[in-house]
């Protein structure tokens, strides 16, 4: 067994093929287990098959050699927040989805057995909004024709995650020069991050207002994964799964993005790639992560009580043996190496 804790994830995993490249013959793996998915429910385990890709950019758009009066030349010099809101609402269409000209031409589409394999899941889109803490009257984005589970697994989507211009800390009446948004941009699976990054900057280039100067600079850009859930490591795991939770195990995508999963796949000649993990839809990790950060005390933080284990312990550890007992029969008879993971 070889274990690798992979620290890149946030942020695209840019220097792992490198690392593949150079440390193969060490890593080599008959089957990849990945623990950094998660569980349909709290008592129900998943086995995750597909994860979309990410593309990340910075868009600034500028007016000015530098900030200006509002008094004096406001109605005459262009805002650039504003010009720079106006021109991201062109990104999305009235439902809240990707609407740049063929931007998803290059998805995989789905088989129909994954849409078959879709609809025979109940539509839990009430108890999504509850784990994601929505708002009483906010909707819920996306084609309403689409499930809620093909709008967050296979389809793209595009979220504003930092914003310059000025802080309200300390602001003055004044038009600043620049301003600067952070788009996060959610593939499909098949999509290419490359063409992703180029139709957007062809889209921005001619919805900016005001002949404001616009600059796109590539933030990342991963690739998405998409398995079919078949052969003798998804048998096992699906075998301890069952014994563990006592629960059919739910085979489900996964709207993040775990960028090293298909170089692991394709450096070593597409070996099936396990995706297990601890988590609950309430668990909220990430938000537990940005939270520690401001909080003082384990106690006090809402997500970090939320992100206490949910997964009953007894079950977990018989998981755990039963998933170890299934491969280590499988090796024992000449067959797995496995190479675990885990991120964060």
């Amino acid at each position: 067994m070889r274990v690798l804790v992979e620290g890149e994830e946030e942020i695209g995993s840019p220097r792992l093929e490198a690392f593949l490249a150079k440390y193969l013959d060490e890593l080599a793996a008959d089957v990849l287990v990945l623990a950094d998915a998660g569980n349909w429910q709290v008592g129900v385990p998943a086995i995750t098959y597909s994860l979309r890709g990410i593309a990340g950019v910075d868009v600034t758009v500028r007016a000015l050699d530098g900030p200006v009066h509002s008094g004096m030349a406001g109605g005459a010099v262009p805002d650039p927040a504003m010009a720079l809101a106006a021109a991201l609402t062109s990104l999305v269409d009235e439902h809240g989805d990707v609407a740049i000209d063929g931007f998803a031409d290059d998805a995989t589409p789905l088989t129909p057995e994954e849409r078959a394999r879709m609809e025979a899941l109940p539509d839990d889109s009430e108890r999504l909004r509850r784990a994601w803490g929505v708002r009483p009257d906010v909707e819920l984005a996306g084609d309403p024709g689409a499930s809620i589970y093909e709008r967050l697994w296979r389809r793209p989507s595009i979220a504003v995650i930092g914003w310059d211009s000025h802080p309200i800390a300390g602001s003055s009446p004044q038009i600043v020069a620049e301003a600067t948004a952070r788009l996060n941009v959610r593939l499909a699976p098949g999509q290419d991050p490359e063409r992703a990054q180029k139709l957007l900057r062809d889209h921005l280039a001619s919805r900016v207002p005001w002949g404001l100067e616009l600059e796109i600079t590539p933030v990342w850009g991963a690739a998405g994964w998409l398995t079919e859930p078949r052969g003798w490591a998804f048998d096992a795991v699906d075998r301890a799964l069952r014994a563990g939770f006592g629960a059919d195990p739910v085979y489900m995508g996964v709207g993040g993005s775990i960028p090293f999963v298909q170089p692991f796949a394709d450096a070593f000649a597409g070996i099936p790639a396990l995706l297990l993990g601890p988590a609950d839809p309430a668990s909220r990790s990430t938000a537990r992560t940005r939270a520690s950060t401001s909080t003082t005390g384990a106690s006090s933080s809402p997500a970090r009580r939320a992100f206490l284990p949910s997964w009953p312990r007894v079950r977990r550890a018989k998981s755990q043996r039963l998933l170890g007992n299934v491969f280590g029969a499988h090796v024992a008879q000449g067959g797995a190496d496995l190479l675990g993971c885990g991120l964060e």
